[in-house]
């Protein structure tokens, strides 16, 4: 009996370390009893018509099936002694901690680092810590289709780019953007490339700032904008709409949310946040939350993830079969396109 007892602690002892160098934690989260989640994002940012909402979202569904208890923290970035305190605190309090938002990584290593028996789901991050799922997606891909769109709609007239602010997310977007812009109106390139139509406004609730850099760039000559500024995006549409201009959104589904300014949206860049939370959520309710640096993931059209949803009343089918063409090659392969904007420049379609 003895003998036995001590082949099978050997036996738990060696499973237990191949998982752990596969950096695989497949232990349940937490009690099964009641979960214990918390929801970080930018303060002011919960309900943003994009990317945070869509996660909120997911996690809702999570919480209708499971029970699992969530707390929605949102934390002001600009007050540091303040956010670490609270993100600390979040940690201590929770069983798993999904954090929406570059601007966390370093609390986020940190905080992994020193409370291992806590699971991570962090966005926009590379974190190497094995408690840590990184989720990121192909902005690129979206931003490309978009540009693909903007460029055939607009003729020979410019386009601008509104978003929240130069960090890694909104720079695969704007890459794209502009590399599909280069392939349908090469002359609306320029001016993105100089910047010069490109607005960043710092503040995802900042609807009159929208406002006022969408009106700037529609006077310029602007026939269309691409928007991912969150809440703040309702400014982009009521400057089209008065200006009688179109926006292409990034964030939830325009016609949606936006519905008084149906006439004035040509499309929607869709990033499933909400579909992955989901997913691994309850894989992790399971017991078999993934992380680790072999966990990575990174999605976009082939898996679905991103959704481009197309306004037929304002495009037509011709553009909407160049557009698709267009995502068939990405999702092929067979379309590598640029990450940074230095590399738009060498970027062609052969």
């Amino acid at each position: 009996m003895k003998k036995q007892r001590l082949f099978l602690l050997s036996l738990s002892i060696c499973l237990i370390l191949i998982l752990i160098s596969c950096e695989m934690l497949n232990s349940p989260i937490i009690d099964l009893d009641k979960p214990k989640v918390a929801y970080v994002v930018n303060k002011g940012c919960l309900e943003d018509k994009g990317l945070n909402q869509l996660g909120l979202e997911g996690i809702n569904k999570i919480i209708t099936e499971f029970g699992v208890k969530l707390t929605t923290i949102e934390i002001d970035k600009d007050d540091e002694e303040a956010f670490q305190k609270n993100f600390i605190k979040a940690a201590k309090t929770n069983d798993l901690i999904i954090v929406v938002g570059e601007e966390f990584k370093n609390v986020v290593n940190e905080t992994a680092t020193n409370y291992r028996d806590k699971k991570f789901i962090v966005t926009s991050n590379k974190i190497r810590e094995s408690n840590v799922q990184n989720i990121a997606f192909k902005y690129e891909e979206s931003g490309f289709l978009a540009g693909v769109l903007a460029g055939k709609k607009s003729g020979n007239k410019e386009v601008g780019y509104i978003a929240i602010k130069d960090n890694e997310p909104n720079k695969l977007l704007l890459s794209g953007y502009m590399s599909g812009i280069k392939v349908t109106n090469m002359s609306a390139v320029t001016r993105l490339l100089s910047g010069e139509n490109v607005k960043y406004i710092e503040d995802c609730a900042n609807v009159d700032l929208a406002y006022e850099e969408a009106k700037k760039l529609y006077d310029k000559g602007c026939e269309i904008v691409l928007t991912a500024a969150g809440k703040a995006s309702e400014g982009v549409f009521k400057a089209a709409k008065e200006k009688g201009k179109y926006v292409i959104n990034s964030g939830m589904n325009a016609e949606e949310v936006y519905k008084d300014y149906i006439d004035n949206s040509l499309a929607s860049l869709v990033v499933h946040l909400d579909k992955v939370l989901y997913e691994s959520l309850s894989e992790a309710n399971k017991g078999m939350f993934k992380s680790g640096e072999i966990n990575k993931i990174n999605e976009g059209l082939k898996e679905n993830t991103i959704e481009f949803i197309i306004n037929d009343n304002l495009v037509n089918s011709e553009i909407i079969n160049l557009i698709n063409n267009y995502k068939s090659g990405v999702i092929k392969e067979k379309i590598e396109i640029p990450k940074k904007k230095e590399e738009v420049q060498e970027f062609k379609v052969l």
